[in-house]
């Protein structure tokens, strides 16, 4: 995908490309010497704006120091974690899969909220697999996708927002092979167009009844002059289940990007242990680290973060960089944002405090790396038990602990200072409800960046154990299937009133009216009025 045009001197000044998930290829002899670390003759792309080792200068450095050229030869190095040794790495990489990456699908580019990122991209699939022009749509989506897709504004559309946008925008003019970023080419034009077909009635977002364990699906028809299309997708934001045209599956016309055996949001955790996870960031291949310090620079790059920090502390840092990101993205600018579980704002959370962090105890880029793995490893983990999607704010819950872990790993704690961290998280933020995606999540998003800092820092200084009072367990399972019993059933009538608050001040707004209240249209796939959610199926989740 080709990059955007940098949005203004600033950007050019950092060299923080706003899509830049996958390094570009290097080519050899680019950069100004041969560290191993960043170019040369090393296996790490060279930073834009780095020398020979892009540390002194790079996304880490406030003083300047010399590389020798040896891996490791960082004064900030990371060291294996105390607990997970050699027998489990060795364990990991034979049984259980060497690379961190891999296991993480939810960490991908997207631009604007995800939610109506993912209606659009449904929209946008059974658009392409009816072909021709597009005469209604119709989406169901399970309840914490219709509540999170009301609120924030989509990008390009001049602040407009709503689900029923999303998916017009989606059929219309959406390129499935942009995945969560299907829409990054609207402008005011189709934002017309897609008015033009709400106001025809042709357009209906509904709430698709679910059967079994609570779970992220979106389903979107399309009815076109040449057939009708249907894309389904289920437990992750990206993950096709289904491309039909007149009901027959068209695999055909999969984008590139969908794998035959696409995973789910977050892996299975089932069977390991902490120790486990964490050791996995211990063996992170090269290709994974430079995705990871890329995905990083994207995230940077949103939150406008400043090329030479000052005197700030590294949790005040990542609060106000991670708000600025989650904020951009929630208001519809046109910035991009790596996820984690398939969240933009949870990817803030899990890089943003533990850059500032490496910032100011001075790390180099191969520790840095490692302790993004843990983050993401970590938080993965957590939302194994509590769900992708759920009644819980993930920004301040599952993330932070992951950055709390990754921020413990770079002050030199162990296995059992990250758990100390990951449960004192949990314990403090626990029933911080998720009331919707909007651009006040910024406040949350702060919140959980601040804290990862903090918390970690406390951990590491702290001799006592974990406390064990309220929801918080011996240890970080154990306080995570406290936290999933809240989820998963306990709050299911939470979850529902919630997304009837969000649909009421939606159709306040003029954004969502249930079908049977629009003469002339069919109500949406699944036969569900949204507006009466009282007493349903448990929140979604994984």
């Amino acid at each position: 995908m080709t990059p955007s045009p940098p949005r203004g001197p600033r950007e050019d000044r950092l060299g923080l490309p706003e899509y830049a998930f996958r390094p570009r290829p290097w080519r050899r002899g680019e950069g100004s010497g041969g560290c191993a670390h960043a170019g040369g003759a090393g296996r790490f792309p060279p930073f834009r704006f780095g020398g020979p080792c892009a540390t002194p200068r790079g996304l880490l450095a406030s003083t300047d120091r010399s590389c020798p050229g040896e891996p490791g030869a960082h004064s900030g190095g990371l060291a294996p974690v105390r607990g997970a040794g050699p027998r489990r790495v060795a364990g990991l990489r034979s049984g259980r899969g060497g690379s961190a990456v891999k296991r993480l699908p939810g960490v991908q580019p997207s631009r604007g909220c995800t939610e109506p990122g993912a209606i659009a991209l449904a929209a946008a699939l059974a658009s392409r697999a009816g072909g021709g022009d597009v005469l209604r749509v119709a989406v169901a989506c399970d309840r914490n996708t219709l509540k999170n897709a009301q609120a924030p504004a989509i990008p390009g559309a001049g602040g407009e927002r709503g689900a029923e946008l999303a998916a017009a925008l989606g059929a219309l003019v959406g390129d499935p092979a942009g995945g969560l970023e299907a829409l990054r080419g609207v402008g005011e034009e189709d934002v017309a167009r897609a008015r033009r077909l709400i106001g025809s009635g042709a357009v209906a977002v509904g709430l698709r009844p679910l059967d079994g364990p609570p779970r992220l699906s979106v389903e979107a028809r399309v009815a076109t002059s040449a057939g009708e299309g249907r894309a389904l997708l289920e437990d992750a934001h990206t993950r096709v289940v289904a491309l039909e045209r007149d009901g027959v599956p068209v695999p055909e016309l999969l984008p590139a990007w969908v794998s035959a055996e696409a995973p789910r949001s977050d892996p299975t955790w089932e069977g390991w242990a902490l120790a486990d996870v964490v050791a996995l960031a211990d063996a992170l291949d090269p290709e994974d680290a430079a995705a990871l310090l890329a995905a990083l620079r994207t995230n940077l790059s949103a939150g406008e973060a400043p090329e030479a920090p000052g005197a700030d502390r590294a949790d005040r840092l990542a609060e106000s960089v991670a708000g600025r990101g989650s904020r951009a993205r929630m208001e519809g600018r046109p910035v991009t944002v790596v996820t984690s579980g398939f969240s933009g704002n949870q990817g803030l959370v899990a890089s943003v405090p533990v850059w500032a962090l490496a910032r100011e105890v001075g790390a180099d880029e191969s520790a840095l790396a490692r302790a993004l793995a843990t983050s993401h490893l970590v938080g993965s983990y957590v939302r194994s038990f509590t769900g992708v999607l759920s009644p819980l704010c993930n920004a301040v819950q599952a993330a932070s602990a992951g950055a709390a872990a990754g921020c413990v790993r770079l002050l030199g704690g162990g296995l059992a200072e990250v758990e100390r961290a990951c449960v004192d998280v949990l314990a403090s933020v626990a029933g911080t409800l998720c009331d919707g995606a909007k651009p006040a999540c910024s406040l949350k998003v702060a919140l959980g960046a601040g804290q990862a800092v903090r918390i970690a820092r406390r951990a590491v200084e702290s001799s006592s154990p974990p406390s064990r009072d309220g929801i918080a367990g011996a240890t970080l399972e154990e306080t995570a299937r406290n936290l999933a019993r809240l989820v998963h059933p306990a709050m299911a009538a939470v979850d529902a009133e919630l997304l009837t608050i969000a649909l009421a001040k939606a159709k306040r707004d003029g954004l969502h009216a249930p079908a049977e209240e629009r003469e002339g249209r069919d109500p949406p796939p699944g036969g569900s009025d949204p507006d009466r959610v009282r007493g349903g199926s448990p929140p979604p989740g994984p």
